[in-house]
């Protein structure tokens, strides 16, 4: 029986992780901490429509930069697996 070698990190795979963390990181905090309406026990639809209004428009950016890196980190397979019979 055949031992394989250890395989080493996927590159493109770790160069994906981090900015994948980072944003799903603000989107959790996104939701956890800016979306609330703190202050009033029963808001009013208007309210809350006028406070997510406001942080949709001023958290966008940040996201939008967020996803870019995201999406920048992936690169094509730039290896080739060639399998030969024993």
């Amino acid at each position: 029986m055949a031992t394989s070698a250890p395989v080493a990190a996927n590159p493109s795979k770790v160069a994906v992780a981090t900015p994948a963390a980072d944003n799903s990181d603000f989107e959790n905090r996104e939701m956890r901490d800016f979306f609330r309406l703190t202050g009033t026990d029963k808001p009013t639809i208007e309210q809350v429509t006028a406070h997510t209004d406001l942080v949709v428009e001023d958290l966008e950016k940040e996201h939008a930069a967020l996803a870019a890196a995201v999406r920048t980190a992936f690169v094509p397979v730039t290896y080739t697996i060639k399998i030969v019979p024993q």
